[in-house]
């Protein structure tokens, strides 16, 4: 069974880490001011360029999360097709970890 999975796991990684983008490229950043919603627990979240792109606009807490996505997602891309995995002899849990980043992957880029 954990051969098995661990080379479905290996071959959608493989076609889903592709370094196409349709999503803002990071890095992101929370900006300190509230933007246009009254309240002063709210953030934008914008890129990091010099005439910043908007990201989201949300509570301070949830900025911070979102903020770090594009360095999550890079980090979960990277760690799937890390040359040292040895898929055939993981244990389940491992293989449940990657089973959640291999979903999560896909959420973010829309093909779930």
């Amino acid at each position: 069974m954990q051969d098995t999975m661990g080379k479905t796991l290996r071959n959608n990684n493989e076609r889903n880490t592709v370094k196409e983008t349709k999503h803002t490229p990071g890095p992101w950043k929370v900006n300190g001011h509230p933007g246009n919603n009254a309240g002063t627990d709210w953030r934008q979240v914008t890129d990091n360029k010099e005439n910043p792109v908007f990201i989201a606009e949300c509570h301070k807490k949830n900025a911070r999360l979102i903020s770090a996505a594009p360095e999550m997602l890079e980090a979960l891309e990277r760690l799937l097709v890390a040359p040292d995995l040895n898929w055939d002899h993981m244990e389940q849990e491992s293989i449940d970890a990657m089973e959640q980043a291999h979903a999560a992957i896909a959420k973010a880029k829309g093909t779930q």
